[in-house]
């Protein structure tokens, strides 16, 4: 993967699997320049291997996509303006359909969702589908964010929501990885290489479901020390203010065990820079960008006065007050 920190990204149909619907314009268009090709669509059929399954009804059934695009290659049509020709897509046969214009461009709103997978997210795979559920008592927000993105409602199932097959197409395909390597440890790591409001999405998601506020900081924790090292990283390379990472142990929800721990925490000089962005975002994209149940308890805080800003102060005048000295 070859990131930039300004890099803009963008999907095109060819690059995720699934089934897709076109309109009737690129149907007959295909079909004449295979008769013009053959003499006649039998032929064709005959020639390349295909029937007339595959090229009578590309407007009204969900195709595949490789077998469109061997159809359109088949025509010497350039894939840039197939694209333009797609009505709806869907991951699976029978599954939902999504009305998507391709080529996709992928915001940081997209990696939000797919982020909460590293939380409060689960992956399973099942006879070669990957499925990515997110669990929350409260799940308005995020139902609101998959309705901005994707223009349909999805239906919640207790305290556990899906998220969307193709969010995670998207966002796997704008890193360059395969849906099915998707892992929370192989995300967060190329996501440490993104611009600055796809990676400030990506913390955003993870505080939503693994942060608590107290008086004066943030604490993160969680027990896959992998993980925690990698939000670690995510924090530093936004320069955010945050303790070490340390180790402790805590009575497990699920037994009398104690589990290991690893936690870190953000002061209130890195939660002030951390708020900044996130009005800056939510003021470009929504409010859906910003913390969700959190989002007053961080801002109670970012306005709260702390010596740090006196230290900030003394770090400008200790050289000068040493230069008189000498």
């Amino acid at each position: 993967m070859n990131l930039t920190k300004n890099q803009n990204f963008t999907v095109h149909i060819w690059k995720i699997r699934g089934y897709i619907k076109v309109d009737r314009y690129l149907r007959e268009l295909i079909r004449k320049k295979l008769k013009d090709k053959c003499g006649s669509l039998r032929k064709a059929e005959i020639k390349y291997g295909f029937s007339d399954y595959h090229h009578r009804r590309l407007d009204r059934k969900f195709t595949k996509i490789d077998i469109l695009f061997k159809l359109t290659n088949i025509c010497k049509l350039s894939k840039y303006e197939v694209e333009k020709h797609i009505l709806k897509w869907i991951p699976y046969s029978n599954s939902r359909q999504f009305e998507i214009k391709f080529p996709a461009k992928v915001i940081p709103l997209h990696f939000r969702i797919a982020a909460s997978v590293i939380g409060d997210g689960t992956i399973s795979r099942v006879e070669g589908h990957t499925f990515f559920v997110w669990s929350q008592k409260e799940t308005k927000r995020m139902e609101e964010l998959q309705r901005l993105l994707l223009k349909t409602n999805f239906k919640k199932r207790g305290d556990k929501i899906t998220i969307p097959t193709i969010i995670m197409q998207l966002v796997s395909n704008a890193l360059d990885m395969q849906i099915k390597d998707f892992s929370k440890e192989n995300f967060l790591k190329k996501c440490i290489l993104l611009p600055k409001e796809y990676r400030l999405q990506v913390l955003t998601a993870i505080i939503e479901d693994e942060g608590s506020f107290d008086k004066n900081r943030l604490l993160i924790r969680m027990s896959d020390k992998n993980i925690m090292d990698l939000v670690c990283d995510l924090i530093d390379s936004l320069n955010y203010d945050r303790t070490k990472l340390r180790e402790y142990t805590e009575k497990s929800k699920y037994s009398d065990k104690n589990i290991l721990m690893y936690r870190t925490e953000m002061n209130i000089r890195g939660l002030k820079k951390f708020n900044e962005d996130l009005e800056a975002m939510k003021q470009k994209y929504s409010y859906l960008a910003g913390l969700w149940r959190k989002s007053g308890k961080l801002k109670q805080l970012s306005i709260k006065y702390t010596l740090m800003d006196a230290y900030e102060r003394h770090e400008k005048l200790i050289p000068q007050i040493m230069g008189f000295i000498q």
